[in-house]
C-alpha cells in the first residue's frame, strides 16, 4: 500500500534521501506522485501538491491533510524548494527540505584570506528561518578567530549582505582584523602629506607630522576611515596688485602655524577658518595701500564752478578750492579718504535777464457829493467815489545771484501792504407833522391846540477800501420836502395841515490820504534758497531777485 506525505494526493516513491549539513542541520529529499497526472499540474490543483515555501516538513497541507508518523518528523525542517517533472506516466513532485530554525546557524565554518598589510580578513555565512532578526553594526561588532593553535586575533565587522526567501535568510558577514590597510604619501597644496587608510583603529601620528583630517572613505567596499597628516607649514601664498601698484592684497593659508605677510607695512584684514582639499586651516588676508587712486570732475552745481573729487588710499590727498564733503572709510583693512571740494568763483552774480511781472497800483476813494432832484425836490447826497486798486503787467529785471549772507534788507516795489482806507456814511432822516386840534370853550374864550405828528429814523455803513487811499476826506448832502398837506376847517377859515420831511447824509473818510509808503522802483519779489554748506560752515545761497 502506497504512503502519501501530508496528503491523500501525494505518494511517496521509495524512501526519501537524507543529507547531513554542518552544525546539526539537515536536508531532506522527497519524491511524491500525483493521484491524476494528467491534470494535477493544472492550476487549479497546485495548491493541492505545491507546499508552502517555509512550511515544515511536519505540516499537514490544507486539502485532505495527513500527520506525521511516529518518529518521521524532523525539527525545523521546512520547504526549500519545490518543483515537478514527469517519470514514464508518473506526474513527479520533488520537495526539498533544509534545517532552518529561529536562530543564525554557520552554513559551513569561517573562510579565511590575507589582505592589504596581512591583516585577517574573515567570511562568515549563516543562515536560519525567513524573517529571523539580525541586528549588529558595522565596525562595532566583533568576533575573535583562531586559526589551529595561534593566538586568536580580533575582527571587527566590515560588511554584511543579506539573501531573504519566503523560505530562509541567509546572511554572509565580512570580519576584517582592525589596523592599517595602507599608507601612502600625497600632494596637499604645496607640502607632503601622508595618507593612511584605517579599519576599527586609530593610526600613529608620523614624527614631525600632525593630523590635519579624518574623514569616513570606502576602501575595496570597506568602510574605513582615512587619516591625512601634514607638517605645519604654509600650503599657498597668493599677492596681487590694484589700482596701478596703489593696493597690495596678500593672501596667505597655512596649517597648523599662524600665517604671516611677507608685504612689509601689511595689517591683517581677514581671519578665517578653510580648507585645501578637506584640510581645515587658516586663511590670513593682509593689505597694503598707499597715495591717490583715482580723480574725478564734474560741473559744480554754481554756474561757473567745477567739484573736484579726490579718492586715496593710506595718506589723505585733498584737492584745492572750498571742501564740501569728505569719508574716510576702513576698506579691506586700510584707509579710503574721498574729499570733494568746489573750484572757482563761487559768489557773485551769476546771470541776469528781463521777465513780465504783474504788479498793484494804489485805487483813490473821494468823500464827494451828487446832486438828485425829482417831482420839483432836490438836494444832495454824500458819497464815497472810488477808483479801486488794480493791476498791471510790467518788464521787470531778474538777478541770479549766490551769496554767503542771506539779504534780510530791501526797498519793496508796488507794495500797497501800508495803504487803506475806510468810509462811514451816514443817513439822518426827520419827517414832522401836525396832529390833531383841539377846541376848549368857556364862557365867551375858546382856546385852540393843535399837536404834531414826528419820525426820526438814522443808519449807518462802513466801507473799507484795501489799498486805496482818501484824496477828500469828507462830504455831507441834504434834501428838505414837504411830504403832505391836509386842509381842515378853522372857524370860518380853512388852515393847511402840512407833513416836512428832511434827510441828511455825511460820509467820513479815515486812514491813507496818499500814497505814501507805495513806491514804483525797488524789488518786486525775490527768493533764497540754501544751496551749498561747506565742511567749514559756510552755507553758499541762490537768490534771485525780479527789481524795477
Amino acid at each position: 500500500m502506497a504512503i502519501s506525505h501530508r496528503t491523500n494526493r501525494l505518494k511517496l516513491i521509495g524512501t526519501p534521501a537524507v543529507e547531513q549539513l554542518q552544525n546539526g542541520r539537515y536536508q531532506l529529499t522527497i519524491n511524491c506522485s500525483t493521484m491524476n497526472s494528467r491534470k494535477d499540474w493544472y492550476s487549479e490543483n497546485k495548491a493541492r501538491i505545491f507546499p508552502d515555501f517555509g512550511s515544515l516538513e511536519s505540516a499537514e497541507m490544507s486539502i485532505d491533510g495527513l500527520a506525521p508518523r511516529t518518529g518521521e518528523a524532523y525539527t525545523d525542517m521546512r520547504l526549500v524548494s519545490v518543483q515537478s517533472s514527469t517519470q514514464g506516466e508518473l506526474y513527479v513532485v520533488t520537495l526539498v527540505y533544509q534545517t532552518l530554525g529561529s536562530s543564525f546557524v554557520q552554513v559551513k565554518d569561517d573562510t579565511f584570506n590575507f589582505g592589504q598589510n596581512g591583516l585577517r580578513r574573515v567570511t562568515r555565512t549563516s543562515i536560519a528561518k525567513a524573517g529571523t532578526d539580525f541586528q549588529k553594526t558595522v565596525g562595532t561588532t566583533s568576533i575573535t578567530s583562531q586559526i589551529d593553535t595561534e593566538t586568536a586575533v580580533t575582527c571587527f565587522l566590515a560588511s554584511y549582505e543579506i539573501d531573504d526567501t519566503d523560505s530562509y535568510r541567509e546572511v554572509t558577514e565580512v570580519y576584517i582584523e582592525a589596523g592599517t590597510l595602507s599608507e601612502t604619501e600625497d600632494k596637499v597644496g604645496s607640502q607632503l602629506a601622508i595618507v593612511k587608510e584605517t579599519f576599527a583603529s586609530t593610526p600613529s601620528t608620523p614624527a614631525g607630522y600632525s593630523l590635519a583630517n579624518q574623514q569616513v572613505s570606502d576602501f575595496s567596499g570597506i568602510p574605513t576611515r582615512r587619516f591625512t597628516f601634514l607638517n605645519p607649514s604654509v600650503l599657498s601664498r597668493n599677492i596681487s596688485t590694484r589700482n596701478q601698484g596703489k593696493l597690495i592684497i596678500e593672501t596667505v593659508e597655512a596649517f597648523n602655524e599662524t600665517p604671516a605677510a611677507n608685504t612689509s607695512g601689511a595689517v591683517k584684514i581677514g581671519d578665517q577658518e578653510s580648507n585645501v582639499e578637506g584640510i581645515p586651516t587658516k586663511r590670513f588676508t593682509f593689505a597694503k595701500g598707499e597715495g591717490e587712486i583715482r580723480t574725478s570732475t564734474r560741473p559744480g552745481r554754481i554756474d561757473g564752478t567745477t567739484e573736484v573729487t579726490v579718492v586715496s588710499y593710506g595718506t589723505e590727498v585733498v584737492p584745492t578750492g572750498v571742501l564740501i564733503s569728505k569719508s574716510e572709510t576702513q576698506e579691506d583693512g586700510y584707509s579710503q579718504f574721498t574729499n570733494t571740494c568746489i573750484q572757482g568763483t563761487i559768489e557773485g552774480t551769476k546771470t541776469t535777464y528781463k521777465d513780465v511781472v504783474q504788479v498793484e497800483v494804489a485805487g483813490e476813494v473821494n468823500c464827494t457829493t451828487i446832486s438828485v432832484q425829482s417831482g420839483g425836490v432836490s438836494g444832495t447826497i454824500a458819497v464815497p467815489k472810488v477808483t479801486p486798486r488794480r493791476r498791471k503787467t510790467i518788464a521787470a529785471q531778474v538777478t541770479i545771484e549766490v551769496q554767503s549772507t542771506p539779504p534780510d534788507t530791501a526797498s519793496v516795489a508796488f507794495d500797497l501792504g501800508a495803504i487803506s482806507c475806510s468810509v462811514t456814511s451816514t443817513n439822518v432822516s426827520l419827517t414832522r407833522g401836525p396832529g390833531n386840534t383841539v377846541s376848549v370853550t368857556s364862557g365867551s374864550t375858546t382856546q385852540t391846540q393843535t399837536g404834531f405828528n414826528q419820525n426820526f429814523g438814522a443808519s449807518a455803513r462802513i466801507q473799507t477800501y484795501p489799498g486805496c487811499f482818501l484824496t477828500s476826506a469828507s462830504s455831507s448832502g441834504s434834501i428838505s420836502y414837504t411830504t403832505s398837506e391836509t386842509p381842515r376847517a378853522n372857524g370860518t377859515n380853512i388852515v393847511l395841515d402840512t407833513n416836512d420831511s428832511s434827510r441828511n447824509t455825511i460820509c467820513e473818510g479815515t486812514g491813507s490820504t496818499s500814497a505814501e509808503g507805495y513806491s514804483t522802483t525797488g524789488i518786486i519779489k525775490r527768493n533764497s534758497r540754501p544751496i551749498i554748506t561747506a565742511l567749514n560752515g559756510t552755507t553758499y545761497y541762490e537768490v534771485i531777485t525780479w527789481s524795477v
